[in-house]
């Protein structure tokens, strides 16, 4: 699996390549990159697309540093949760693959939402129990290839 931490330059093409692909910027609308550090077992950036303040849309990058099918599937049961909550209680999901020509780990594209990270040390009882009512464990399926994949269907 290819280090991106030891190849910026690589990265940032990558990262350019990807968000082209998959959102409605082109590499060259891509005005600018910013690592988030506190990514524990991901690459995150924060990503820009268009200049001006008004037109400009943020999204997060966010590779995984790992590829064993551990991650695999915990990465397949994160972007289920996303699908299911996302837009009304977290960030919505614009998209998740298992592998890609860019990169060769899993990685999502998500909407960018501003505000503080939240520890969850010091969250209440009440407010997990809340959480944990809203992100119930999503039921995998197992792809044509062998992945565990999320099931994509949400409730009517």
């Amino acid at each position: 699996m290819t280090d991106y931490r030891r190849a910026p330059a690589e990265l940032d093409d990558r990262l350019r390549g990807y968000v082209g692909e998959v959102f409605d910027c082109s590499p060259d609308g891509i005005t600018a990159l910013r690592r988030i550090e506190a990514g524990e077992r991901h690459i995150v950036y924060r990503v820009s697309c268009g200049d001006e303040e008004a037109d400009r849309t943020d999204l997060i990058v966010r590779i995984s540093t790992g590829d064993d099918p551990a991650e695999r599937t915990q990465a397949a049961q994160e972007a289920a949760v996303l699908r299911r909550v996302g837009g009304v209680v977290g960030p919505e999901l614009y998209d998740f693959q298992l592998d890609s020509h860019w990169f060769d780990a899993p990685v999502m594209c998500l909407e960018f939402l501003p505000g503080q990270h939240r520890d969850l040390t010091s969250a209440t009882a009440a407010d997990l129990k809340l959480l944990g009512a809203v992100v119930r464990r999503p039921r995998l399926e197992t792809s044509p290839h062998g992945f565990q994949t999320a099931a994509t269907s949400r409730p009517m």
